[in-house]
């Protein structure tokens, strides 16, 4: 967490060479990662999509497991 901020526009340089299919899933009401941080990620990556899961904070996968595994089987499917 200490060298995030360093490691950002590295990492950031990065994603474009990612051609894996991805999908960002995050809570919508997150108050540990901004929404942003979800967008910053598809922006950059090409084969990505973002989901927010409404009524969900940081640990969306506990506090909507349907929704969150409805996501993920979506992403398989698709991926496969």
């Amino acid at each position: 967490m200490q060298a995030y901020r360093e490691q950002l526009p590295i990492l950031g340089d990065l994603l474009g060479g990612v051609r894996l299919p991805v999908r960002v899933v995050q809570g919508e009401n997150d108050q540990v990662v901004p929404a942003g941080n979800a967008n910053h990620l598809a922006d950059r990556i090409p084969t990505s999509r973002v989901d927010l899961i409404p009524g969900a904070g940081h640990f969306c996968w506990e506090e909507k497991p349907s929704e969150y595994a409805a996501l993920v089987v979506d992403w398989w499917r698709r991926a496969s």
